[in-house]
């Protein structure tokens, strides 16, 4: 292992070499790119956590993109960079990077600051009896008399811009996901707004004048963050700041770790079938990412259907095919509650052995209905319905 590393840091030390003395702006270059960030400071911290694998990073502003780049080489050949990429997917944490053909000219190559925001409106003056025009109206403001004849309207805002800044907190990646707003007082979400862009969130209606922030993110662990908008700095908490009359709130996920049990929620499954439907995808694709992070990761995955009774049981005709396409080459049997729910299971094991997971890695138990959450007759029966992954080592 030592070997390997002092040869990664001899190798890449010549391939800094060769990207400092390439000349950008003349031709398409081979940039191996490990990383691509909304927000500039979660670039700044990856290149702290990738220096634990003796990387050197760079970082980049893609302008058509609105992204900051994060890459280790940029060569004027494929080959090094092919090399490099493989080299880099070896160490086992960056099996999403890529080689970007490209011209980051100086021009996009200009580093930026903040993450765009527009700003919010400033205070005006109220007009004096004098200059007072027609139509005018003073509802939702509050008239504070100056020291001098003149008096000041303070508006209050109706709604604040918020960026929720939402990371891996052991890679530094950013994770792409909703945040939801509740209401503190009634426990009511009052909606769900994605993360990694600018959003704008009525004012609290409630008499306490908080928000309740909750992640809600497959694979991480929920963070919860009461917040008084008008003070935010009231709240004593380091993950919330203001920048350019905006509020950031960073949410520092932590992945499940052994003993937690998660609920793909957003993975369905054709009526009395074992495949699932397309819109499946994303979910599983988060799952996907939390299996590969964590190589010591092993799961149980469990399946559960809403009651016992027996049916029709529609499966693919090749158990690694078809997981998506119930119009494929099926076999249809007669069977059990347990057995579907078996099959379900299988075919999400399928779906992350097909994507390179080790078999190994994965069990799986058909329940059936015999944990069901509600009566099979309950309006929310549906939930019933599911696929559970239990993380059983690490």
């Amino acid at each position: 292992m030592k070997f390997f590393k002092l040869a990664l840091a001899v190798g890449f030390s010549f391939l800094f070499f060769l990207t400092a003395n390439t000349s950008y702006g003349q031709e398409k270059l081979f940039y191996v790119v490990i990383g691509a960030f909304s927000y500039e400071a979660n670039a700044e911290r990856f290149l702290q956590i990738i220096e634990k694998d003796d990387l050197q990073g760079v970082i980049r502003f893609k302008k058509d993109r609105n992204l900051h780049y994060v890459y280790v080489i940029a060569s004027e050949t494929r080959g090094p960079a092919l090399a490099t990429l493989n080299t880099v997917k070896a160490l086992g944490k960056y099996h999403d990077a890529w080689i970007y053909h490209g011209n980051l000219d100086e021009e996009e190559m200009e580093s930026i600051a903040k993450v765009d925001r527009p700003t919010q409106p400033k205070p005006t003056e109220i007009p004096n009896d004098n200059q007072e025009e027609a139509g005018t109206s003073t509802e939702g403001v509050v008239e504070t008399p100056n020291e001098g004849e003149a008096k000041i309207e303070e508006v209050i805002p109706t709604s604040h811009t918020y960026y929720f800044n939402t990371t891996n907190m052991t890679t530094g990646k950013e994770v792409k996901g909703k945040i939801s707003v509740i209401d503190p007082e009634s426990n009511k979400v009052v909606g769900e707004f994605p993360s990694h862009e600018l959003v704008e969130i009525p004012a609290p209606n409630n008499d306490s004048g908080m928000h309740k922030f909750a992640s809600s993110i497959f694979g991480f662990r929920e963070i919860q963050y009461n917040i008084d908008p008008f003070n935010p700095d009231q709240s004593g908490l380091k993950q919330i700041r203001s920048e350019d009359n905006q509020l950031v709130i960073d949410f520092e996920l932590q992945r499940y770790r052994k003993g937690d049990i998660i609920t793909l929620y957003k993975v369905y499954f054709f009526r009395d079938a074992a495949m699932m439907r397309p819109e499946s995808s994303y979910e599983l694709e988060a799952l996907l990412d939390m299996v590969r992070e964590n190589p010591d990761l092993k799961i149980k995955i469990h399946g559960h259907t809403n009651g016992n009774s027996r049916g029709r049981i529609i499966e693919p005709e090749d158990e690694f095919k078809d997981l998506f396409n119930v119009g494929g080459s099926t076999k249809i049997s007669n069977g059990s509650a347990k057995k579907l729910s078996y099959l379900r299971a299988r075919t999400i094991r399928n779906y992350l052995i097909n994507e390179g997971v080790e078999e190994e890695r994965t069990k799986i138990k058909g329940w059936g209905g015999r944990k069901m959450l509600y009566d099979k007759n309950d309006p929310m029966a549906d939930n019933n319905i599911r696929v559970e992954i239990e993380i059983t080592d690490e």
